[in-house]
Order: structure tokens, then sequence, then C-alpha cells
């Protein structure tokens, strides 16, 4: 994979996908896929991946409801390629 300059490459688990709104539906990869797009899309600064991170764990409560707890863990690491410096 070749990488530019300001990618940014999202590594998770499978309960990311696996959240369930407040009316107990999967979210899945459909919504997972748009919600990268439309984040990655607005993220412009020098801490994108800290960025990232934050927006998914946000979107993860906004659509859950803000449970306590969810059905499956969730792993998730953010990168951010700088490119040659």
């Amino acid at each position: 994979v070749k990488l530019n300059n300001g990618d940014i490459v999202v590594i998770a688990t499978d309960g990311l996908e696996e959240v369930k709104d407040h009316s107990g539906k999967r979210l899945g990869t459909e919504w997972l896929d748009g919600f990268m797009a439309t984040c990655c899309n607005k993220i412009a600064d020098d801490r994108a991946d800290t960025m990232m991170a934050t927006q998914i764990e946000k979107a993860i409560h906004d659509q859950s409801g803000c449970r306590l707890f969810l059905e499956d863990d969730i792993a998730c690491v953010c990168i951010e390629y700088k490119g040659n410096r």
C-alpha cells in the first residue's frame, strides 16, 4: 500500500462495527465506512491521529446512547502518515 502525506490508517477490531445503536440495531460496516470517509475529510490538523480516535469514541457514544458497556470489546489504532521529511 502506498501512502501519501496526510493519509490516515485506521486499524480496528470487529467490535467497532458491532456497536449497536440506542434501538439495538447493529451499526455495521456501511455506517463505519461512511463515518470514516466523513471524518477523514474534516480532519486537517497536525494531530489527526488523536483527532480521529477522539471522533470515533464520540461517535460510538453518540450512536449507542452512551451505554455503560458494549456487546464486544473495541481496540482501535489511528496512524497519520507524514511522508518524508
